[in-house]
């Protein structure tokens, strides 16, 4: 048994850690939406509540998920073991087991989503040429200005995009 906690246990860690990737990665494509929010005063908990509710929908739908491939395999163990063995009911799901399955998804979905969500909340400069040093390491953007091509046609030597 401490052989499949074991395991139960990395596989939980692994998805606890690809949960915050796909939310950072979230984070990233929503830089510009993140400076709208801040721009129209968003505080930086509205913006950090955005991406943790993010994540605990992330982790319903992978609850449910995981609780119907559960009540399925359960359904087809019971029917092979009672072929077998002859012994009716012997891999059956609890009221319990479905409930703590989504409790636990969603805990660990909400603990994944936390760095990223303070990530995105303490951005916050998330437009080219703005100095690195106010935001974190991660969303470090180049400040060297960007000329798009249209603007030389008007006459514009700077001009930051973002």
């Amino acid at each position: 048994t401490y052989v499949l906690i074991g395991f139960a246990a990395i596989s939980l860690v692994v998805s606890s850690i690809m949960i915050a990737i796909i939310i950072y990665t979230s984070v990233l494509e929503r830089r510009k939406e993140i400076g709208v929010l801040r721009s129209i005063a968003a505080r930086k908990k509205d913006i950090s509540t955005v991406f943790i509710s993010e994540s605990a929908i992330l982790g319903v739908i992978s609850g449910a998920i995981g609780i119907l491939l559960a009540y399925i395999l359960s359904l087809i163990a019971d029917t092979i073991l009672t072929a077998t063995l002859g012994i009716p009911d012997l891999a059956q799901l609890a009221w319990w087991h479905p409930v703590m399955m989504m409790l636990i998804s969603v805990a660990l979905s909400i603990l994944s989503g936390f760095v990223p969500a303070r990530i995105a909340s303490g951005c916050s400069c998330p437009r080219w040429g703005s100095p690195p040093s106010l935001c974190p390491l991660w969303f470090s953007i180049p400040t060297a200005p960007c000329v798009p091509p249209f603007s030389r046609r008007l006459g514009r030597t700077r001009e930051t995009c973002g």
